[in-house]
């Protein structure tokens, strides 16, 4: 994981201090430099964009290092959802407080896609591997996740509650015993 973050680190910055020219660019030169941080949500939109477009090159219909295993976990738990984090957050979808979705059912944390494509109208995708534009008229709560997660919750606290009544059925036995 640290070898791919710095990878990506070392590409987002080249992506940044690039510039097409007739002259060979010196490309070790420039991914061994230090990154500097993207300042705001252009650069990030540009990064992304940038990072998508460069694995296609040599890697076209194959997911980006790292997307491979949430494919693999999502779908092999059976679920039907196309992303297991929140492409912008990064945070589980399951854990969540406002999810929602675009048109091609893509889940993202309601306030990191509103804001960050509040001031464009339409933004590419931030999920990798996808292609489509997102606005904010597109976005709507994602309704299978909220039910899937209030199941769970409803589980949880029935397991919770069958677990008190054993504890409490063992300790009226020691009571008897005695």
């Amino acid at each position: 994981d640290a070898a791919l973050i710095s990878r990506s680190l070392a590409l987002r910055a080249a992506q940044l201090r690039y510039e097409c020219s007739m002259e060979a660019t010196d490309f070790e030169r420039l991914l061994s430099e230090p990154p500097q941080p993207a300042s705001n949500v252009d650069e990030l939109e540009i990064i992304s964009r940038f990072e998508h477009q460069l694995w296609d090159v040599h890697h076209r219909g194959v997911p980006m290092p790292g997307q491979e295993d949430e494919e693999m976990t999502m779908m092999g738990a059976g679920s039907d959802f196309k992303n297991s984090k929140c492409p912008l957050t990064l945070e589980n979808i399951r854990d969540l407080a406002d999810p929602v979705e675009d048109q091609e059912q893509i889940v993202y944390d309601k306030a990191a896609i509103t804001n960050y494509i509040k001031k464009r109208g339409s933004v590419p995708c931030p999920q990798a591997g996808t292609y489509h534009r997102v606005q904010l008229s597109d976005l709507r709560p994602c309704a299978r996740l909220l039910r899937e997660m209030k199941k769970r919750k409803m589980a949880e606290t029935q397991g919770n509650f069958s677990k008190k009544s054993m504890i409490v059925k063992q300790d009226i036995e020691e009571l008897d015993e005695n």
